[in-house]
């Protein structure tokens, strides 16, 4: 394997774990817009899936940090 083939695949690698990272738990995507937010428990998720439970559940009252 050439060393060009090497530094390809290991960016690809540290692109697959960038993205297990930031990856909502809840809808399973990589928010292409606000940020992640952390809820209650400590997990991250996006925006808009914290702002959907939140209207869903109106449990969260301390909001995002």
């Amino acid at each position: 394997m050439t060393t060009a083939l090497k530094k390809k695949k290991h960016k690809k690698t540290l692109l697959d774990e960038f993205r297990d990272e930031v990856t909502c738990p809840v809808c399973l995507e990589v928010p292409r817009w606000g940020g992640l937010l952390p809820c209650p428990n400590s997990h991250l998720i996006c925006e808009a899936c914290y702002d959907e439970l939140e209207a869903r559940y109106h449990t969260w009252a301390a909001g995002p940090i």
